[in-house]
């Protein structure tokens, strides 16, 4: 399910972005990579955004471990 959102950014410029959803119950055997994918990249660009090497980072729980954040804080 595609939901279409928009949004001003720090500048005051219009941005879209577009939300995918999955069910995980009904696309688990399928999609099972496309979710390690997307934690892969989101570690990288948490790990960017924290000024960590983005390229030495694999997982969440490292960006976690580095920048000292309890999981609720993340």
């Amino acid at each position: 399910m595609e939901k279409e959102k928009s949004r001003k950014s720090g500048n005051g410029t219009a941005k879209k972005t577009v939300e995918v959803e999955m069910n995980k119950s009904v696309t688990a055997g399928t999609h099972f990579n496309a979710r390690v994918v997307e934690c892969r990249l989101a570690a990288k660009v948490l790990a960017k955004v924290s000024s960590l090497d983005w390229k030495k980072v694999c997982r969440l729980s490292e960006v976690q471990e580095e920048i000292l954040k309890t999981l609720e804080e993340m």
